[in-house]
């Protein structure tokens, strides 16, 4: 994470949140569609599209999960609002904001030391 904030070059960090959120989510979502494909015996292309789909929406659910973790959601939160962000936690928003062309590098500094 220094490193990132020092270049304010985020993609490598944005995509390992990525692909846990794909780890967590995403391919779990995708394999119980498959099976629920096999089981209604589709085509292998609709096995193949419905596997797909459902692990693009389980990534979705986790980017908003970090979204709403971050922001709250009208009085429906879950913890603590920012309680990721409090723990130290890296999520996707989190990754996008140490872009160099969305915070600069001292505001990247301050985020990372509080």
């Amino acid at each position: 994470l220094p490193h990132v904030i020092k270049i304010g070059d985020s993609r490598e960090l944005e995509e390992a949140v990525l692909r846990t959120h794909r780890l967590k989510s995403g391919v779990p979502a995708g394999c119980l569609a498959r099976m629920g494909a096999v089981l209604g015996e589709a085509s292998e292309e609709q096995k193949t599209q419905i596997s797909r789909y459902f692990e693009s929406l389980g990534l979705a659910f986790q980017i908003v999960d970090d979204v709403l973790s971050f922001k709250g959601f009208q009085g429906k939160q879950k913890g603590v609002v920012g309680e990721d962000l409090i723990a130290g936690k890296v999520t996707y928003p989190i990754a996008v904001a140490f872009r160099d062309e969305c915070l600069s590098l001292k505001e990247r500094q301050t985020v990372y030391e509080a």
